[in-house]
């Protein structure tokens, strides 16, 4: 326990130094936002840690420990030139903010703890996509170059979004601890990172440094209602780990059907803690904090003339371009969603100056060429984007012909539709007393009408009901911004135009995913879209509606709109905290004798399976980084081609299948020759084909374990009489005896020149 507790303290140290590293840079990125950029200086320093050592072992130096160490170095002396340049304003800055600071990294901390624990109670990484996960971040923490080579096929890059194992691979290099270790210390200071980002944007909107913490707990530690379904089905705790994963919270996760076929609804609390360190999950704190630069422009876009904008917010516009570039590498989907808030927050921004400033569009032209960021973002992320090879070949649009049922719906977003319909209720009544009656009532027949109209031709109300609360929130932000009555306020409510925005945006993609999917190689045609728009809809919904009901609730001064409006609100949410209580306390309640407890992802492979656990500690030690070796081809979801994935060496081939999903069609020759050819070399009774196929991909070792999985079942007896075995040397130990066990698992050395 200690030592995982060490581990965990160097790991978060050195995140912390990558904040200290651009802290004066950070406080004048942020200086509008209510913690001064002390708090955020951490994501934005291993954010453009990551990018600069990306681009630069790109160009000229190598991805490896001194690349990491001169980018940072450079990074460091940029921030001391800004501190030089006017101390005194650093240092007022810092006595304002510090205090709101503090609150922040305590959150953080907690956060940071919470799933620290979580990972120590559930550790292994064996199930699901863990074992790709793991391959991609050894891979990167061994790769001294962009593109990084694909463990899973080797001379080939990796053709997938690699950029969140990229900056997990990091800390993991400056410290030296193991990818086992470092995959459980990732997913929490992902989860950590965007809690502390969360609480920030919550105090910029609620003002009040309590209230912030507010958004992450609506983030994070909130569930679906579906988790109330499983608790009282089940009306007891489980009794072993399976049970808790697979029994209860894998069900939470797949509630919309499409005639038969489960789609993927994760929610942020089932990522937090079901460990997976997908894209999506390593990219929340990222997608936080372009969030929180887009407040940050807007608050400066509302307090400058548009002439002062460039010349005053340039250090925040760059470094929105560099967050928007990474975000392309990190997680591809989250990269459009990401440029149209950001174009949002621009467009009404301009349209407020144009409106009721300067009423001149000529006054503008100088904020409106910030329009073009999201193509300067874009040609950032070169480094990805020249070598990614797209796998989906056909229109990637398609017009969906499936609808998702009301009751399946609510189950997943009920708490944010009824909160969403409070807000509305409250604004609409407040317009209606504040003298704009007319308008009011154009606006509820308009949202109306459209509502009625989309039920009527889709025959579902889910299909009408989200659009009809996207527009009811665009409406409010154009509101918000010119008011119905012509009478125009001195000024506009910054977090209220925010908050309306975030929600508008949410609810778009909801609305979006009932029309048209992303086609995509998996089976379910919604699967995959539903998991990719919904996932950061929970993210704008979790920092927009906890405020616009905050808001709400206060400008609702009777008893009866309240009650009728809010004890739903309220009666719900306090609903939607229960699973995550109750998925937590069981977890740490289990008591299975021979349950591992520990941060080592490999603890209870090093105890069923020692054989194996050396053997991938020997490639580890005795082999190079890019000697290549074969294993036996490994099945999608198996604890197969493992060797590969825990050392990041490269493999012949791994999981064929995950393989053929990442890359186009014009590459499954290459895969599935790859997997043929591994397959004969370890049946063939022939020592020259096998010795071809050694040439052939510059096999430098052999790997044999039996292959698990159905497919591979048949042919596992033949791999075991395998002619190589006559003319491979095996891996000895210091008494000459195979240093594994034969038949089981075993290692062979490819002598040179052969």
């Amino acid at each position: 326990m200690a030592h995982d507790f060490l581990l965990a303290l160097v790991w978060y140290l050195t995140l912390t130094c990558f904040g200290i590293t651009v802290l004066p840079l950070s406080m004048v990125v942020f200086r509008r936002m209510p913690e001064g950029g002390i708090l955020l200086a951490r994501p934005l320093g291993w954010l453009l840690m990551a990018f600069f050592s990306w681009w630069a072992s790109f160009i000229l130096l190598p991805f490896n420990r001194f690349g990491i160490l001169l980018t940072g170095l450079l990074l460091f002396v940029l921030s001391l030139f800004l501190l030089n340049r006017n101390p005194v304003w650093f240092e007022r800055r810092w006595r304002i903010h510090w205090r709101t600071a503090l609150n922040g990294e305590i959150v953080t901390l907690l956060f940071f703890i919470l799933v620290l624990m979580v990972r120590r109670h559930d550790p292994t990484i064996d199930s699901t996509e863990k074992p790709m996960d793991m391959m991609m971040l050894s891979g990167l923490i061994m790769a001294r170059q962009i593109p990084p080579p694909d463990p899973w096929l080797a001379g080939f890059p990796i053709n997938y979004h690699y950029g969140g194992y990229l900056l997990h691979a990091l800390p993991a290099q400056l410290t030296g601890i193991k990818p086992e270790y470092a995959y459980n210390l990732a997913i929490p200071t992902a989860v950590a990172l965007a809690a502390a980002i969360a609480f920030v944007i919550g105090r910029a909107l609620f003002g009040r440094c309590r209230m912030g913490v507010i958004t992450p707990v609506c983030i994070f530690l909130i569930g679906n209602l579906a988790g109330l379904t499983v608790m009282f089905s089940y009306m007891a705790f489980p009794h072993s780990l399976f049970e808790w994963r697979n029994g209860f919270l894998w069900k939470t996760s797949r509630v919309i059907f499409d005639n038969g076929g489960e789609t993927i609804n994760e929610y942020p609390f089932f990522t937090m803690v079901w460990g997976d360190l997908h894209p999506h999950f390593s990219n929340m704190p990222f997608l936080l904090l372009f969030i929180a630069l887009c407040l940050a422009l807007l608050f400066t876009l509302l307090s400058y003339s548009p002439r002062r904008t460039l010349p005053y917010a340039w250090p925040l516009i760059a470094a929105l371009m560099i967050s928007g570039a990474f975000i392309l590498p990190t997680n591809v989907f989250d990269f459009p969603i990401a440029m149209i808030f950001y174009a949002a927050t621009v467009l009404y921004a301009l349209g407020y100056w144009t409106t009721r400033r300067s009423r001149r569009w000529s006054d503008t032209l100088h904020t409106g060429s910030l329009l073009t960021l999201p193509l300067i973002s874009y040609a950032l992320a070169f480094p990805f984007w020249l070598f990614f090879e797209s796998p989906n070949e056909e229109h990637l649009i398609r017009f969906g012909e499936h609808r998702t049922e009301l009751v399946e719906f609510l189950q997943v977003f009920g708490l944010h539709t009824v909160a969403s319909l409070a807000v509305l209720f409250s604004w609409i009544q407040r317009y209606g007393k504040s003298g704009a009656r007319e308008e009011t009532a154009f606006m509820l027949v308009l949202t109306g009408l459209a509502l009625a109209a989309v039920w009527a031709g889709t025959g579902y109300f889910v299909s009408a009901l989200t659009p009809f609360l996207a527009l009811a929130f665009w409406i409010l932000a154009a509101v918000n911004m010119y008011p119905l009555n012509g009478k125009a306020a001195g000024t506009i409510q910054i977090p209220d135009l925010f908050a309306l925005l975030a929600c508008a945006l949410a609810w778009s993609m909801i609305a979006g995913c009932e029309f048209i999917y992303l086609k995509d190689n998996y089976g379910v045609a919604r699967m995959n879209t539903l998991f990719k728009i919904h996932f950061p809809a929970w993210f704008l919904l979790g920092i927009g509606l906890p405020y616009l009901v905050y808001r709400a609730w206060k400008e609702t001064a009777s008893f009866v709109p309240r009650l009728f409006a809010f004890t739903p609100v309220l009666t719900l949410f306090a609903l939607s905290l229960l699973p995550p209580v109750f998925f937590l306390g069981s977890l740490f309640r289990l008591e299975e004798p021979h349950r591992m407890v520990s941060l080592n992802g490999l603890a209870s492979l090093a105890r069923d399976r020692p054989f194996h656990y050396e053997m991938i500690e020997w490639v580890r030690a005795f082999t190079r980084p890019s000697d290549v070796i074969l294993e036996v081809p490994g099945c999608s979801y198996w604890f197969e081609s493992t060797v590969s994935a825990f050392t990041g060496r490269p493999a012949v081939v791994g999981w064929a299948g995950h393989e053929l999903l990442w890359r186009p069609s014009k590459r499954d020759g290459d895969v599935y020759q790859r997997k043929q050819d591994a397959e004969r070399f370890y049946t063939t009774a022939d020592w020259q084909e096998a010795q071809g196929i050694l040439k052939k991909y510059s096999i430098r070792y052999v790997v044999f374990i039996p292959p698990e999985c159905r497919e591979s079942q048949p042919l596992a007896a033949r791999m075991r009489q395998g002619v190589f075995r006559k003319h491979l040397e095996p891996v000895t130990d210091q008494n000459g005896r195979p240093a594994f066990l034969p038949g089981q698992y075993e290692l062979y050395k490819v002598p040179d020149g052969l």
